[in-house]
């Protein structure tokens, strides 16, 4: 049984998050991307995760009634941060008024970009910079299912399509959910970023990686806190690669979310 076609697949995660059996297991395709297969020996053909796909049914979206351009006001939390900080703001909102949790994604020490909880101000510095690669999603929708459903705020950012999982997989609308959606330039497989690191055969592992934030457009890799490697935006293959849009999943060259209006 197929889920999708294959070329509109986002990786979003609705389904493998919504699975009861879990009898659906995420693996790199012939692309190096990442998509839902299915272990048709455990499935039980209740087809929820053909109707929970967001590919499988139409984008609710709608204009958005105002627009503004703002930065925070922080000096330190700004430029510590990629694009003005105001992700921070909204985080440390729930999070210092004591009423709810913060979902971003972020790096690990193995530079996996992987979604994560935040419930604390110290855990917030994880979720700063730009990140050019996709981020795994996880059980994550569940862990914000669990909080909704304790009554607590939740704020969730994520790119148009991540966030249009996470409502699908929702099923109704929650009054204590905030999403925010990027205007995503574009999502790249983790596993190239894994082969490119690996090609460079540096002779200490890096822990940390950004793209953005206090060195702009530069290719930093570091080992703890000392920068092991570093090249600007225009020298910097991986970096340029992603700029010229040469190696996004095959769905992303063709987003229905790549619009004025967002995902509802």
């Amino acid at each position: 049984m197929s889920i999708y076609e294959s070329s509109k697949c986002t990786s979003c995660m609705a389904c493998y998050n919504a699975c009861t059996r879990n009898c659906i297991k995420m693996n790199y395709n012939s692309s190096n991307s990442l998509e839902p297969c299915i272990n048709e020996n455990v499935c039980a053909h209740c087809d929820l995760c053909l109707r929970l796909c967001p590919e499988n049914s139409p984008i609710e979206r709608e204009k958005s009634l105002e627009a503004y351009a703002c930065w925070n006001l922080d000096d330190l939390e700004r430029t510590s941060s990629s694009s003005g900080g105001i992700a921070s703001i909204f985080y440390s909102h729930f999070i210092k008024n004591k009423i709810g949790t913060a979902y971003g994604c972020s790096y690990d020490e193995n530079l996996q970009l992987k979604f994560s909880k935040a419930d604390t101000l110290e855990e917030l510095p994880k979720f700063k910079t730009s990140k050019y690669t996709q981020s795994y999603v996880g059980d994550i929708f569940q862990e914000v299912l669990y909080d909704l459903r304790k009554d607590k705020f939740v704020v969730f950012v994520g790119t148009p399509c991540q966030v249009a999982g996470l409502k699908k997989f929702l099923r109704k609308d929650f009054d204590k959910l905030l999403t925010i959606d990027l205007i995503c330039h574009g999502i790249v497989s983790q596993k190239y970023l894994d082969d490119y690191i690996s090609e460079l055969k540096l002779p200490q592992k890096p822990n940390k990686l950004t793209f953005r934030g206090e060195y702009n457009y530069y290719f930093n890799l570091y080992k703890d806190d000392k920068i092991i490697f570093s090249e600007k935006s225009e020298d910097n293959l991986f970096f340029k690669a992603f700029l010229d849009g040469l190696f996004y999943r095959e769905n992303c060259y063709t987003c229905p979310y790549a619009s004025i209006q967002r995902v509802r």
